[in-house]
């Protein structure tokens, strides 16, 4: 009996339909955080809370990673390279940033200019684990650090080599990390949240050349790594620990999205016009969530920051609709002033 394969570059294919599916989960996630801090006790809220968490910030960088190789591939123009991505971050997040921390540390909070100038450049995240749109932060770190990560993928001349140099730079990662905790606990508490993200980085450049070179994997190796997963987190309860946490939930996550573009698949080649028609609708819904993706993020975090502070609690489905809406129209206007700006820079 034939194995059923899985192509790789399946992962670019849906590449889209995979980012919207993850900013839904991460707005889900703040949600249940919001839910849970306040004290509910909702089962199905807890569990979203607990083993989802906001792993969809791990499949972003994944993603990242893999978009960053073809980039890559197709001109290593290094300047233009950085002149494109960081265009791309930089121009929505000062539109937004500069209002944002403007009104919470002038204003708000009156914590004065040098406070305002240390949030908006990401050093109070360093200090004092501010995490405000600290996304923005953790993308220009994987900017900068990937063409290392490139070569270290490319040099390879084999799967096996590629593999392990991808796993050296995964330990050290670790290492480094533990090496906080244990020596600068502060600094561990404060970059945590950026630093364990990097290994899912690195993996989305390393599955970034096997889609480029249409490589396949069998199905069950993807229902091992779900089975796998499920084993980890609900099992053996590594979710509850403070390091292996992110690996965990971000591999959970991982094998649900190769499940979901299986799922795709069969309904794609199915030749049931219902399931045809459900690809068709939940593609186009979750790639127009994934084309508005970076934007909604941005909106969203901001939003939902300032109506809590001014006591529009978010965990009230009522001022969650509302925070939502708000938070859609502004990452639609967002993505269109960027366009703009970006056409007249020529960047």
């Amino acid at each position: 009996m034939k194995k059923k394969e899985f192509l790789i570059n399946n992962l670019s294919r849906y590449r889209g339909v995979l980012m919207g599916v993850q900013i839904i989960l991460i707005v889900v996630f703040h949600f249940t955080e919001d839910y849970v801090n306040s004290g509910g006790d909702a089962r199905s809220v807890y569990l979203f809370y607990k083993y989802i968490r906001s792993s969809g910030v791990d499949i972003f960088l994944l993603l990242s990673g893999l978009g960053l190789y073809y980039s890559w591939k197709r001109n290593s123009d290094l300047m233009a390279f950085y002149r494109k991505r960081f265009a791309r971050i930089l121009i929505p997040y000062f539109i937004v940033a500069i209002p944002a921390w403007g009104w919470r540390d002038l204003i708000f909070e009156k914590a004065g200019v040098i406070q305002f100038f240390k949030d908006i450049t990401f050093v109070s995240l360093f200090e004092e684990g501010q995490t405000w749109i600290w996304y923005i932060g953790i993308c220009i770190i994987c900017y900068l650090m990937f063409p290392y990560v490139y070569e270290v993928v490319e040099k390879a001349t084999d799967t096996i080599t590629e593999q392990m140099n991808v796993l050296h730079l995964t330990v050290a990662i670790t290492l480094l990390v533990v090496m906080l905790q244990l020596y600068c606990n502060e600094l561990y508490l404060n970059t945590s949240i950026l630093l364990l993200r990097l290994p899912m980085f690195i993996i989305g450049c390393l599955l970034g050349k096997a889609s480029y070179e249409n490589r396949r994997i069998s199905e069950s190796k993807i229902w091992c790594m779900f089975f796998l997963s499920v084993i980890l987190s609900w099992r053996f309860q590594l979710v509850d620990t403070k390091i292996m946490r992110f690996y965990v939930l971000a591999f959970f996550n991982m094998s649900l999205c190769l499940i979901l573009i299986l799922v795709l698949n069969y309904m794609e080649e199915t030749k049931n016009k219902i399931l045809c028609l459900g690809h068709r609708f939940v593609c186009g819904v979750t790639e127009w969530f994934g084309k508005y993706s970076l934007e909604i993020y941005m909106c969203h975090v901001v939003v939902r920051k300032i109506m809590n502070l001014n006591g529009f609690v978010t965990y009230k489905i009522l001022n969650e609709c509302i925070m939502l809406g708000i938070s859609f129209t502004l990452a639609i206007l967002l993505k269109k002033m960027t366009g703009g700006i970006r056409r007249f820079c020529g960047c």
